[in-house]
């Protein structure tokens, strides 16, 4: 039997653990063309911008990165955005829209129809 005290439990318990925290990093992944490629906390091999935890959230789409600023598109009053094939955008599966997959695999590019004016 373990002859552990209550103490000795509380001692346990109370490691620092502060050090080993990893700092939380909220980032916009885009392409060559500044258009989103996806938000995450990961570190990925593509070009970024730190954005703040709100944005993170919102996870808008509808921005371009110009100079490492984060610009949003200017649209329409009352435009519906609607998907489309495009040159740039996310890589969706050939068969279905909702699967996303690598570059290297088959694929078609979809973007937001937002009539670009910037």
């Amino acid at each position: 039997m373990n002859d552990l005290t209550l103490e000795d439990f509380w001692k346990i318990l109370s490691v620092d653990t502060s050090a080993s925290a990893k700092e939380i990093f909220y980032r916009l992944y885009y392409d060559d063309d500044g258009f989103p490629i996806c938000y995450s906390m990961d570190e990925l091999p593509h070009a970024f911008v730190e954005v703040d935890k709100d944005s993170f959230a919102i996870a808008d789409t509808r921005v371009r990165v110009v100079d490492g600023k984060i610009q949003a598109l200017k649209t329409k009053a009352g435009q519906r955005l609607k998907l489309r094939p495009a040159s740039h955008g996310i890589c969706c599966d050939v068969r279905d829209v909702c699967v996303v997959v690598e570059e290297t695999e088959p694929h078609i590019k979809w973007d937001y129809n937002t009539d670009e004016t910037n």
